[in-house]
């Protein structure tokens, strides 16, 4: 304090450090003189001393010490964490996998059109029930497709394949899903979950039980609680 009024009276201080030290020394003054009233009008006390915190001193083996018990509670906590972790995950790929192993089958009608329509449909139908999505996709699209479970097989068909076409499965089965067939949301469900897309994949389940049918109902519940 000395130092920084002795530059100050040397005019050394910026303006700036010269407004802090003036206002320093008028409060320092205003308590001064109102401490004199105080003691002239009997009415001073003094104030009593602020408790101050123990502070205890730790060796620095015991500081050592602290820090590795507490990395080490951490780090126990991780690898116990990772197991829950990864099974989670586990058994949220294996329900998808084993409800996309159950193939849809084929209803037993279909409005017909041309006859190229007819036969493209018979040909698809038989692709489908082989299993041979390829094929069946490949007839499919050649229908013109334009009703609900056109557009909803199709998406299965890019579903099952031997290596699965996710994102023009989605499109499909949305296209599907406007047009009314609900089991088409479920289907994409699935598909965003393969594709590691959480927030549609939990949007579309909750769409699928908000139509209030039993229907994989209790499937849709378990995912959305593993998500």
């Amino acid at each position: 304090m000395f130092q920084t009024t002795q530059r100050y009276k040397e005019n050394l201080l910026s303006e700036s450090d010269e407004k802090r030290l003036e206002k320093a020394l008028f409060d320092k003054m205003i308590r001064q003189d109102y401490e004199q009233f105080l003691r002239a009008e009997g009415l001073y006390q003094p104030s009593k001393p602020m408790i101050q915190p123990v502070q205890t001193r730790f060796s620095p083996f015991f500081k050592a010490a602290a820090v590795f018990l507490m990395i080490g509670s951490v780090g126990y906590w991780y690898q116990s964490a990772q197991p829950i972790i990864k099974n989670t995950a586990a058994d949220l790929e294996k329900q998808v996998n084993q409800s996309l192993a159950e193939t849809v089958l084929l209803p037993q009608t279909r409005k017909e059109g041309k006859e190229t329509v007819a036969e493209n449909l018979q040909s698809f139908q038989t692709a489908y029930s082989n299993h041979e999505f390829e094929k069946a996709a490949h007839f499919i699209q050649k229908i013109e497709p334009k009703y609900a479970d056109d557009f909803y097989y199709w998406g299965l068909c890019n579903l099952y394949l031997a290596e699965p076409q996710y994102v023009i499965a989605i499109q499909h089965l949305q296209k599907a899903a406007d047009l009314g067939k609900e089991e088409a949301v479920w289907h994409m469900a699935l598909a965003q979950i393969k594709l590691n897309d959480k927030v549609a994949a939990k949007q579309s389940l909750q769409k699928h039980l908000g139509y209030g049918r039993e229907w994989k109902r209790a499937d849709a519940e378990t995912l959305l609680k593993k998500l």
